[in-house]
């Protein structure tokens, strides 16, 4: 199933739940019509009701006043938070966040209903305060995001239009929304990459600015080059002749390296925007300089 036909299913669905909620407020008010009048009637004397039954029909028509409210809440603002999330959370996870959103008001219902029974305040607040560490538990993703958000948009570590590397995440910000940023890779048109603000507190951000891009490259050896100096030294002007900026030749980097998989040159320079085609250019050349040692 693709994400339209999960949208379509999921705005189905809310259509049922709306007209079930419809009727639920429909039962519970006149419910709460039919007690209010004997708790009236009672109220003003023209009919006697025992002490006791008198306090079931308090805690009865308190009870429905808070479902009630409690419904028509969800009722007004239920699709319109699912709908606000649209473009910030998958469907599942706003189904998720519409479910806790749900149990936290009905919680908050049941706690005024205790109160009215009789229960302790001491009791109520550790009802509460185990049922809010439970449900932040469960939402901890989504909180941390939020709060990686908050510091984004007050510290600015990147701007809309930044080319920012996060891992190995390299593209434009094209958004920053509260519980993901959007880049769009520097290669690849149409395509994005969405990565949570969770994890933007998590790894280190590289901020290129607006004006340039940070290009690495590695280039495998079979051997290690004879004048290999002389040779990262050719690699180095070749870059510097396709850069025009003197920072961006300052920042150029070629050095021999080697890991499990053997030698290499690990090749690092910044060129600007719009100039990502000399890119293949430097890397042909460096091909050239080293060909007698890359790596078939």
């Amino acid at each position: 199933m693709n994400l339209k036909e999960k949208n379509n299913e999921e705005n189905q669905n809310n259509t049922l739940k709306q007209t079930s909620v419809s009727k639920r407020i429909t039962l519970l008010l006149f419910l709460t019509l039919v007690v209010g009048s004997i708790y009236g009637i009672n109220k003003l004397g023209y009919v006697a009701v025992p002490d006791v039954l008198f306090r079931i029909i308090d805690l009865f028509l308190v009870s429905m006043l808070t479902i009630l409210i409690i419904t028509i809440i969800l009722r007004t603002t239920q699709h319109r938070i699912f709908n606000y999330l649209e473009t910030e959370v998958e469907i599942e996870e706003r189904i998720f966040l519409a479910k806790v959103y749900t149990i936290f008001l009905y919680v908050i219902g049941i706690a005024i209903i205790l109160w009215k029974a009789g229960v302790s305040l001491t009791s109520l607040t550790l009802f509460l305060g185990l049922v809010t560490s439970a449900i932040a538990f469960g939402i901890r993703d989504v909180i941390l995001s939020a709060v990686a958000w908050l510091i984004i948009i007050n510290k600015k570590p990147f701007r809309i239009g930044d080319v920012i590397q996060v891992g190995d995440d390299q593209g434009y910000v094209t958004r920053i929304g509260t519980f993901f940023s959007t880049l769009e890779p520097l290669r690849g048109a149409g395509q994005f990459i969405k990565i949570p603000n969770r994890i933007l507190l998590e790894k280190n951000i590289v901020n290129m600015g607006q004006k340039r891009v940070v290009h690495k490259a590695k280039i495998m050896l079979a051997k290690v080059p004879k004048n290999n100096g002389q040779r990262i030294k050719k690699i180095l002007a070749v870059i510097k002749k396709y850069t025009t900026d003197v920072e961006e030749k300052d920042r150029a980097i070629a050095v021999i390296e080697s890991d499990q998989n053997g030698w290499y040159v690990w090749l690092s320079f910044p060129l600007p925007l719009g100039e990502e085609e000399k890119r293949s250019l430097i890397l042909a050349e460096a091909y050239q300089i080293l060909k007698d040692c890359v790596k078939k």
